[in-house]
C-alpha cells in the first residue's frame, strides 16, 4: 500500500488510471500530452504490480510480459526520456513525432491521418497507439 498517493493504493487502483489515461488518449489519438501521460503511468505500473508479488509470480509476470517486452521497452523510454529529457542509455528509438496528416485519425490509416509515431533506430516506424492499445491489453487481461 503507497502512503503517498492519496487514494491510489493498491495496484488495481493504479490500473484504475491507467485505464482513464487510455480511454483520455484515445479521446484524441494525435495529443502528445495525453501520449505523455498515459506512457508515465504505464511505465510505472509494472513497479506497482511487482510490489505485490512474490518472487515466484514476479518471474511468472516476466515470462507473460516477453510477447509485448518491445512494447514495454518503448514506453520505459517514452516515459524516461519525457521525464529526464535526455536518456542517460542507450535506446532503440531514434526519435519520435507528430506527423500531420490531411485527414484525421478517425480515418484508417491507408489515409494520409494525423498519428503520433515512434521511429526506431532500425528504421522501423511504429505507430504510438499501436503501442498504447498492446500496454493496456496486457494490464487489462492482467486484472481480469
Amino acid at each position: 500500500m503507497s502512503t503517498f498517493s492519496f487514494d491510489i493504493a493498491e495496484s488495481k487502483d493504479w490500473f484504475d488510471k491507467l485505464e482513464r489515461e487510455y480511454n483520455d488518449f484515445l479521446k484524441d489519438k494525435t495529443s502528445s500530452d495525453r501520449a505523455i501521460n498515459f506512457s508515465i503511468t504505464a511505465h510505472h505500473m509494472n513497479e506497482w504490480a511487482k510490489s505485490e508479488l512474490t518472487e515466484k509470480e514476479k518471474a511468472k509476470l516476466a515470462l507473460k510480459r516477453k510477447p509485448v517486452q518491445n512494447d514495454f521497452n518503448i514506453i520505459q523510454d517514452l516515459a524516461n526520456g519525457t521525464k529526464h529529457k535526455v536518456l542517460k542509455y542507450e535506446s532503440t528509438i531514434k526519435t519520435t513525432e507528430h506527423s500531420r496528416g490531411a485527414f484525421s485519425s478517425g480515418f484508417s490509416r491507408g489515409f494520409n491521418i494525423s498519428t503520433l509515431n515512434i521511429l526506431m533506430n532500425s528504421g522501423e516506424k511504429i505507430y504510438f497507439e499501436d503501442v498504447a492499445k498492446n500496454i493496456y491489453n496486457f494490464w487489462k487481461d492482467y486484472f481480469n
